[in-house]
Parts: structure tokens; sequence; C-alpha cells
């Protein structure tokens, strides 16, 4: 994991689900770095541009419902489509890698 991308963008708010940082970003800078790589793990950087969805809301919209149906009809078999065997495999690796 290296970007989040909280589109709540509530982070001033005591019920803030990632409180983990404390800025907004913008369109010009757009990731807001919140912890450094350390050899092991990637930098992590957040994307909170609080107008984001609301730039080309329905084109946006729909390109991202096109992009993200194959995936959810997948779910049904979740193991047949290429993409949740790779995410399995990898969930499955780095679990085993933080357990052991």
């Amino acid at each position: 994991l290296s970007v989040v991308n909280d589109v709540s963008c509530d982070y001033a708010s005591p019920a803030n689900p990632l409180p983990f940082y404390d800025d907004a970003t913008t369109l010009f800078k757009p990731t807001l770095r919140v912890a450094e790589a350390d050899g092991e793990s990637p930098a992590v950087d957040v994307i909170a541009i609080d107008h984001l969805p609301t730039l080309l809301p329905e084109l946006s919209s729909s390109n991202f419902s096109k992009a993200l149906a194959p995936y959810l009809e997948a779910l049904d078999a979740p193991l047949e489509h290429r993409a949740w065997k790779d995410l399995t495999a990898l969930y499955q690796q780095q679990l085993e890698k933080n357990t052991a």
C-alpha cells in the first residue's frame, strides 16, 4: 500500500475515518506524505482533495462504474477471475510474512 485516497476528506472531524493525516490536498499538490519508506515498506501518501468528486461527476461515475463492474460481477466466483486470484495470493503472502 503506497497511496490512500480518502474520498470522505473528513480530516478535521472527530469522526475522521482515517485519523493519520490532518490536512487536505489540492489539485496542484494532490498528495500528502504520511509515512516515509523504511526499507521494508514503501512511503505512504494520502490523496484528500475535498472537491474531487464534484469535478466531473457524471463522467467519473460512469467511467468508474464501467471499470469496476466486471470485478464486482466476478465476486460470485472470485477465484476464477485473475484479479481476485492475484489479490488473494498477495493477501496470503502478506499475511504469512506479517504473522511469521
